[in-house]
């Protein structure tokens, strides 16, 4: 080994006989959180998370189908339905069976909707990629930011709306369905388990959009680079704000027929626009970092073309008379465009992207006041 022929070697030492005689060290005991069960319970909740994570919608429909079927089970057992009918009536007819869906179907929705705003927000970062400043360590920092599921955070706020709102809430929803007497408190229970799973789930998946969306900003905030004639770049953005305000508008959606109020129409219209107020701020709020990014840009360019400008001017304009009349064009073409600029909006897309937002949000007053829109506007024919 020629690399070695300098080092002497190194003779190793003998073991004594008491040394060779000595029992060999038994292995640790594994640490208490490390059992076999553990693992596997560990496992499983991995592998649920990483199958909800790869097809969001395939996991809804399996939700919303066990808790139907738990529902139905329950009803059933309760002695309110017999098979799928209400008395003759099958379930899905009956106006309180079906907010009872609506129910259901928001509670399964708020399971997914945080991976799905998790994916959107890869999506876009991953789609604006060429205009990022951020080294490969940042980048991938960042989407593992964005990726990352939250758990505890969601638990805490979930459990703390759960605890707080059920109480409130349980006396404004009636149980709905009539059962015996007997078995009314097995409908009550069941009503206050939905119940504090609705705002469970709701409080969850507030506290995680909020974490998601503060972390996506910050990261468009600090490494987007923009330009401002190329508005392709920035289409990847102006998608997620579209998209993310109506993954948000969905669960408002489904909470119209159950908490609108025909008779309590002001009070109606107040929850449904705080609603509203709180969509808006969640989804161009995922994009303010994109918006300081924009605003910033433009404030560097029009000072650079006012700096141009007055140069040429100072040129072109001397002793009270114009010396240099070539210039004046390229200044007028310098203040065309830092005018062009100056009304541009600060929101990837433009002012069509924020209207087509504002619009998607305005979709739960469908549901919140469309029945009794319909019923108003045909009563003089019935």
């Amino acid at each position: 080994m020629g690399h070695m022929a300098g080092r002497p070697e190194q003779k190793q030492p003998q073991a004594t006989d008491a040394e060779r005689e000595a029992p060999s060290a038994r292995a640790a005991l594994p640490p208490p959180g490390a059992t076999p069960r553990s693992r596997t319970s560990a496992s499983l909740v991995l592998r649920l998370v990483s199958f909800v994570a790869d097809r969001p919608f395939v996991a809804l429909a399996a939700i919303f189908t066990g808790l139907l079927a738990l529902h139905l089970a329950i009803l059933n057992l309760a002695g309110a339905m017999s098979g799928v009918f209400v008395g003759e009536v099958l379930f899905l007819l009956d106006p309180v069976a079906a907010a009872d869906l609506l129910l259901l179907g928001l509670i399964a929705f708020c399971m997914v909707l945080p991976t799905l705003l998790a994916r959107a927000s890869v999506a876009a970062c991953t789609d604006t990629a060429g205009a990022l400043s951020a080294t490969d360590e940042e980048y991938d920092a960042t989407l593992a930011a964005l990726a990352e599921p939250g758990i505890i955070v969601r638990l805490v706020f979930g459990g703390f709306w759960a605890a707080v709102m059920t109480p409130v809430f349980g006396n404004l929803v009636s149980a709905g369905t009539a059962a015996p007497q007997a078995a009314t408190w097995l409908i009550m229970i069941w009503l206050y388990v939905r119940l504090a799973l609705v705002f469970g789930m709701l409080g969850s998946s507030l506290a995680h959009v909020a974490l998601l969306q503060y972390r996506l900003s910050g990261a468009l905030g600090r490494h987007l680079r923009v330009d401002l004639f190329d508005a392709s770049a920035l289409a990847p953005l102006a998608r997620h704000m579209r998209l993310s305000i109506l993954y948000l508008s969905v669960p408002l959606l489904l909470m119209g027929p159950v908490l609108s109020r025909p008779d309590a129409a002001t009070a109606s219209a107040t929850l449904m626009g705080f609603g509203i107020l709180v969509v808006l701020v969640a989804g161009f709020g995922g994009m303010w970092g994109a918006r300081t990014a924009i605003r910033t840009t433009k404030q560097l360019v029009q000072g650079e073309l006012n700096a141009y400008s007055r140069e040429i001017w100072r040129r072109a304009y001397s002793n009270g008379r114009i010396v240099e009349a070539v210039a004046l064009p390229a200044m007028a073409g310098m203040l065309t465009i830092r005018n062009q600029i100056a009304r541009m909006a600060n929101w990837p897309g433009g002012w069509p992207n924020v209207l087509r937002c504002l619009l998607i949000a305005l979709l739960p007053a469908v549901s919140w006041f469309g029945p009794q829109a319909i019923q108003i506007l045909l009563e003089p024919f019935l």
